[in-house]
């Protein structure tokens, strides 16, 4: 990181003062201000990815543990885009003395599986914009300039599998008067069904209507800001990784069994509240999947609500990339070597 700083004294100070004044010269031209600023810091920021990248290769090179079983066979550059713009830098590829196998080792410690073109924030951040808004803005990467294509986003999307919620240790268990279990379902547009031109249309309608359910639990509501309402306990649990989906998979056949009761207009009683399920459905799903003309894919369409609904619940895309690289590590712990 020194190098960096040391170019940033040099060359990115001097730059930032020239654009202040520029910009002092005309006060109208700010938003341009603003852009070439970001591009400075950005460029700041991929030198010291830079830096660090190719002094971790440097060290695997010179290490002599290393040096017992592996071999330099050749060097190239990779390319790897990240939050904060394309690096490259050098890409040692190294053979095993006794079996023979080739491996990029500087790819395994940082995490990388093989011909990995993204880093693991640039696909946290993917993953993030195309849960909120499309492929095409998720595909622009917002922290830097780098770009991907709208299939990358869709096949990102449909690799991931939301961790499943487990409970905390040593946690007990809170007691609560009444508990809420309430479903309903969104409906959305195919582009096909298992084939592209597969869709059969009878007076201008077509086979291609998709049902996405939604089920979720709570403890009542309470007053929120203004004259809305929020469920109990969100604002103070949102974010922390809480909301558990505790054998709600072993529920949806008592749910379906007792589907039309449930969706019958009831007494109101002591614990018997109005439902919320439009404005959860219109909130969770349609703003995202059905609100605009838009056709999916069963798989696409059923990857990107549960990747909605794991966003609403407060947690983060990061998490999602999480048990991979807890997978990796232990292979990547036996080829992590200090100088020496």
């Amino acid at each position: 990181m020194y190098n960096s700083i040391r170019h940033f004294v040099k060359y990115g100070i001097p730059q930032l003062e020239e654009n202040q004044k520029t910009y002092m010269k005309n006060p109208s031209l700010l938003g341009e201000y603003a852009v070439r600023v970001k591009q400075i810091m950005l460029e700041l920021g991929c030198r010291i990815l830079f830096e660090m990248v190719e002094e971790c290769n440097t060290m695997l090179e010179d290490s002599v543990k290393c040096k017992i079983h592996w071999q330099i066979k050749d060097r190239s550059e990779k390319h790897l885009l990240t939050f904060l713009g394309t690096i490259s830098f050098p890409h040692t590829c190294f053979e095993h003395k006794t079996t023979g196998e080739t491996a990029y080792l500087l790819d395994r410690i940082l995490g990388l599986s093989p011909h990995a073109r993204l880093s693991e924030d640039a696909k946290a951040s993917l993953l993030e914009e195309a849960a909120q808004s499309s492929y095409e803005k998720a595909s622009r990467l917002s922290g830097g300039e780098g770009r991907v294509s709208r299939e990358t986003v869709m096949r990102h999307v449909r690799r991931i599998h939301a961790p499943s919620y487990k409970k905390e240790a040593g946690g007990e268990k809170r007691r609560v008067k009444y508990l809420y279990v309430e479903a309903d379902e969104d409906h959305i547009a195919l582009q096909f069904h298992k084939k592209k031109g597969d869709i059969k249309r009878w007076k201008g309608h077509g086979d291609n209507g998709q049902i996405i359910k939604l089920v979720y639990v709570h403890e009542g509501y309470e007053e929120a800001e203004g004259k809305r309402k929020q469920l109990k306990e969100w604002q103070r649990k949102r974010g922390k990784d809480w909301k558990k989906r505790k054998r709600l998979e072993e529920r949806v056949g008592y749910l379906e069994k007792n589907w039309k009761g449930i969706r019958m207009r009831i007494k109101r009683e002591e614990g018997v509240m109005g439902s919320s399920t439009e404005s959860h459905i219109s909130h969770v799903l349609s703003a995202r999947m059905s609100s605009r003309p838009m056709g999916w894919s069963k798989e696409g369409a059923g990857k990107l609500s549960e990747l909605r609904i794991y966003w609403k619940n407060g947690r983060k895309a990061e998490e999602l990339l999480g048990e991979k690289r807890r997978k990796r590590g232990k292979k990547k712990r036996e080829y992590t070597v200090s100088r020496m």
